[in-house]
């Protein structure tokens, strides 16, 4: 999945989704004025077109209620972004394709840190949304009409040190791919994937930290033979797609899902253990013992790079 911008050309395709009974059902008394408001591009708005494998599939769009010009959602502050999202034929529902979206939705949201919470306002009688929303993490705050539309206001804050220590709640466990792929994607490959991935081989243990069912944090291992300069104790496995959500960083997840990652390695007998670590995230892993090892470089597509060894 990726994100584009939506264009002009999106007005046809955006008028036959807003038909559909699903999006109907969810949003029935807005006119989005697409062919007037797809002209334009405020800096306080994102207009985006999901699509997968070039195929729209969604539409999300991001704002800064406080600086949009319809005031909206009223008197609100400053660092807070709202968030309009939906699937456009009723065929692309139940796929996970809205978690995705949601996820790079947030990734967006809170790269900007400045940001401190998400806000959205699902109708308050359609409780299907309200429960996804809950899932990754929102919480219902207060019912409000906006002009005839009963909501049930939901919001998403970023996690900060006077907000208790969430990672007591988590699961850390093993998972299967499908649990945690989705996060990975949207915090390692917002933009789509690099021409370099493939499948993970069928060796490959995926773990993930877990708010109830959501994963906030992940990572897989695999045996891969160690690449970089010098030696590494064999048998070597990789570490790779390790991730925390955008608005859990900074309370301990990272630590706990590579400890977990650490531990599946080694119970498969795992020696050597190396990873392409990004350069930000550098000091995770030299907190866990971790040594970096050789030049840093530049991965086409992610950006600074450093191998990470630990023995």
């Amino acid at each position: 999945m990726r994100l584009r911008p939506a264009t002009p050309d999106d007005v046809a395709l955006l008028r036959h989704w807003d038909a559909q009974p699903h999006v109907v059902a969810s949003d029935p008394n807005d006119d989005w004025q697409w062919e007037t408001e797809l002209l334009r591009t405020p800096a306080w708005r994102e207009s985006l077109i999901a699509e997968v494998d070039g195929r729209p599939v969604g539409f999300l769009e991001i704002i800064d209620p406080q600086r949009e010009d319809s005031h909206y959602w009223g008197d609100c502050g400053p660092g807070l972004r709202a968030i309009d999202i939906w699937i456009g034929e009723a065929a692309d529902l139940g796929r996970g394709l809205g978690t995705r979206m949601m996820l790079m939705a947030i990734e967006r949201c809170f790269a900007d840190p400045s940001v401190r919470a998400i806000v959205l306002d699902p109708l308050s009688r359609n409780v299907r949304a309200q429960r996804f929303y809950q899932r990754l993490g929102f919480r219902h705050v207060e019912d409000r009409w906006f002009g005839p539309d009963h909501c049930a206001v939901h919001r998403l804050d970023r996690w900060s040190p006077g907000a208790g220590t969430p990672t007591e709640a988590l699961t850390v466990r093993e998972a299967p791919e499908a649990e945690i792929r989705a996060l990975q994607l949207s915090v390692l490959r917002p933009d789509g994937p690099l021409p370099t991935d493939g499948p993970m081989p069928a060796a490959a243990v995926h773990v993930g930290a877990f708010d109830d069912r959501m994963p906030v944090g992940a990572a897989t291992v695999l045996p891969a033979d160690w690449p970089g300069p010098g030696v590494l104790p064999a048998p070597a496995w990789q570490l790779r797609g390790m991730v925390v959500r955008a608005d859990r960083r900074g309370a301990g997840i990272g630590g706990r899902v590579l400890d977990g990652a650490i531990r599946a390695a080694r119970e498969r007998g795992a020696v050597g253990l190396w990873a392409q670590a990004r350069v930000p995230a550098l000091g995770l892993y030299t907190s866990a013992g971790w040594a970096v090892v050789g030049p840093e470089w530049d991965k086409p597509g992610a950006g600074p790079h450093q191998f990470v060894t630990l023995g």
